[in-house]
């Protein structure tokens, strides 16, 4: 699976999130984020993109689920200088962009533009292994492999 944004790998311990960092939210990855569009990683079906913004639920025509959330700490922007290019239920291809957003704006906010990356469900994989990159590509680089 390609990365959905361009940015740095962080360490799963380097994020604020303690449901995140425990597993409890599924396997996945985190990006600090440098480019300001995020794309869809594989072909898919939008289940959810909150009005509150910052935040899209995939499921992939294998059933893999995707969620992908900037920062734990988003809810009170209310979606404000993030710009929302798909709706529920939309069918989309890999690559195709899903939102946009303003990494200085969030910075100034005091919100660290870090992207999390998970599968919501993990027990229909056998084994998700990270990328080596400490730098990613959106679109151009692994994300990580997925075993199902």
């Amino acid at each position: 699976m390609f990365s959905p944004v361009t940015g740095s790998r962080l360490a799963n311990d380097h994020v604020h999130n303690a449901l995140f960092n425990s597993g409890a939210l599924g396997d996945g990855c985190a990006i600090r984020v440098t480019g300001n569009t995020l794309y869809a990683p594989c072909d898919a079906r939008v289940e959810t993109v909150p009005e509150t913004g910052y935040e899209v639920l995939l499921q992939a025509s294998s059933g893999l689920k995707l969620w992908i959330k900037i920062s734990a700490f988003t809810h009170h922007l209310m979606g404000e200088k993030c710009q929302r290019l798909v709706g529920r239920e939309e069918q989309v291809k890999a690559g195709t962009p899903l939102m946009n957003i303003n990494p200085v704006w969030l910075k100034s906010k005091g919100i660290e533009p870090v992207f999390l990356i998970v599968v919501r469900n993990t027990n229909s994989i056998r084994a998700l292994v990270p990328a080596n990159n400490k730098y990613l590509v959106a679109l151009e680089d692994h994300l990580f492999e997925l075993y199902v």
